[in-house]
């Protein structure tokens, strides 16, 4: 291995220090060299290392690394270049440009990661293995704009991977490490469902359609939409979504002062039906039920918080904003009615299907009456309806 820069053989050393001074809180550790009060280094020693260290002079010294095969050391380098890049106490430190270093640290990483496993020798099995927990770990600290970047560099590099693999007749290992993050990088950005994308993000995907781009709509719109899902595929992750749903709209059940975030569920369920446009009819019925599901369910809770106002004056929302929800997903369902004509099919089996009938039927029926071509199934549904209704 080439000579390396004294800063970069500094940040090793500090960081060799910190994984001694780690060890000696582990129970299992069994080490030896025990560190010394005395000797204890400072996390804030490796900041101002890796401050007076750019960013050339770091990826230079990890490629020569990687090279020479000094592929613990490198593991090393990395930890140590992440820790000195976080904030810490100092107000000095610009976060803004503290996050640009790790994004392009993250993307540099990925980039030696998959060369390293297409090479599949046993020393590069485990790095690639323990670079995958190390990026897990900094991922949770990323910011906003630079989730998407990586979330886009992954899935190119997965294609490209792909695409090699058919040009140059040869076998790509599986499974691919970047995988891995895939599913750490969208629990992230989750984290910042309802956060408006900044519009300084640059990426290839179109944000600019008018609502504001959030966490939750990059990951079902764009994200999804962009990978090849077979149908079983796309029916588990609309499974998922779907309980997902539940889990946020499931109030505390000792605590009737509580209330889900319904705003959400308009724009959330109106992205997942686009979602599944183009997949078979069960899985658009399953989000269709949903629609039906909630609605059912704002209608309930508009009720109760009107039959008591001032027990439940001070919920987040009250019965006109409950009912302004469900105006919102009436009026949405009939623009994805447009869209799919196999919508207005699956919605009237719904219908047909159901035992009782609310407000909420009712305003679906006349939603499909206005298009012309349920109107006369919807007409003999009621027409059917009204003849077995039961004698007073």
């Amino acid at each position: 291995m080439a000579s390396l820069d004294p800063l970069v053989q500094r940040v090793l050393s500090q960081q060799r220090q910190l994984n001694r001074q780690a060890d000696m809180y582990d129970w299992n550790a069994r080490r030896e060299d025990i560190v010394d009060d005395d000797d204890m280094m400072p996390s804030q020693m490796i900041r101002e290392t890796v401050e007076e260290l750019d960013d050339d002079t770091i990826f230079d010294a990890m490629r020569s690394m990687y090279h020479s095969e000094a592929l613990m050391d490198l593991l090393d380098l990395v930890k140590g270049t992440f820790r000195g890049s976080t904030r810490g106490l100092e107000i000095v430190n610009d976060p803004v440009r503290l996050e640009v270093r790790r994004r392009t640290l993250v993307l540099e990483l990925l980039k030696i990661m998959m060369d390293s496993h297409v090479k599949q020798r046993k020393g590069h099995t485990v790095f690639c293995t323990q670079l995958v927990d190390i990026l897990r770990r900094e991922i949770d600290i990323l910011d906003m704009p630079s989730l998407p970047l990586l979330i886009e560099h992954i899935l190119h590099s997965i294609e490209q991977a792909y695409r090699n693999q058919e040009e140059t007749a040869t076998c790509v290992p599986i499974p691919l490490p970047t995988v891995e993050l895939l599913p750490h990088l969208f629990g992230r950005m989750m984290y910042f469902a309802k956060v408006p994308l900044p519009s300084t993000i640059v990426s290839n995907w179109d944000f600019s359609d008018g609502d504001p781009w959030t966490g939750v709509y990059l990951l079902l719109v764009d994200v999804f939409r962009e990978m090849e899902l077979t149908p079983a595929q796309h029916h588990r992750m609309c499974a998922k979504f779907l309980a997902q749903v539940d889990v946020e709209m499931t109030a505390a059940a000792d605590d009737d002062t509580q209330q889900p975030d319904f705003a959400m569920l308009p724009g959330l369920l109106y992205h997942l039906q686009l979602f599944v446009q183009h997949t078979p009819p069960a899985v658009k019925r399953d989000v269709l039920q949903c629609w039906i599901q909630y609605m059912l369910r704002l209608a309930t809770e508009a009720n109760r918080v009107e039959a008591h106002r001032r027990l439940f004056a001070n919920l987040q929302f009250g019965a006109q904003e409950l009912r302004a929800f469900q105006a919102t997903m009436l009026y949405q369902l009939d623009k994805l009615v447009l869209q799919d004509e196999s919508l207005g099919g699956l919605l009237l089996e719904l219908l047909q299907s159901s035992k009782g009938w609310t407000s909420v039927h009712v305003a679906l029926m006349l939603l499909l009456h206005v298009h012309a071509k349920f109107a006369p199934a919807i007409d003999k549904l009621c027409v059917h309806a009204i003849a077995t209704m039961p004698d007073q």
